[in-house]
């Protein structure tokens, strides 16, 4: 009998344990950041705040020298293809973070589709489409808690 009852609050306190932990995966669940930005040559634009976290990356593998934030939008992952409109952009993902297919389309034209593999501190650049008023349009995709 003693020994069932040492069972008991064992298995009572590893089930609290287990619902502790689930509970707590889904407050901390990885959120899909994109942020659109407008790349041009002139230094004279400068560099958004909201881009600072990502600067690093841009003048690492890229050769403008101002970066403006034209919007931004966030969806939890996994992603499962819900429709996000970023500036005149329409983006569809689906999928975890580390094999997300991304579509960006522009009205009814789809101009990008692609997986890739989005890692918290290792942003994923598409993009590269020319805009009117000058220099390119890109989308960052970052995992933030």
């Amino acid at each position: 009998m003693s020994l069932m009852r040492l069972q008991s609050p064992v298995r009572l306190l590893a089930l609290a344990l287990i619902l502790l932990l689930t509970a707590s995966g889904q407050l901390a669940a990885d959120t899909l950041r994109i942020r659109m930005i407008r790349a041009t040559p002139e230094a004279a634009d400068g560099v958004a705040p909201g881009l600072q976290d990502v600067l690093p990356v841009l003048r690492r593998t890229l050769a403008f020298k101002s970066y403006q934030l034209d919007g931004e939008a966030t969806l939890p992952l996994p992603a499962n293809g819900e429709l996000l409109r970023v500036g005149v952009y329409q983006i569809i993902c689906e999928g975890i973070a580390d094999r997300l297919t991304v579509q960006i389309s522009h009205g009814n034209k789809r101009i990008l589709r692609t997986v890739a593999t989005v890692r918290r501190d290792q942003p994923v650049i598409l993009g590269g489409f020319p805009v009117r008023t000058g220099g390119a349009r890109m989308f960052v995709l970052t995992v933030v808690d």
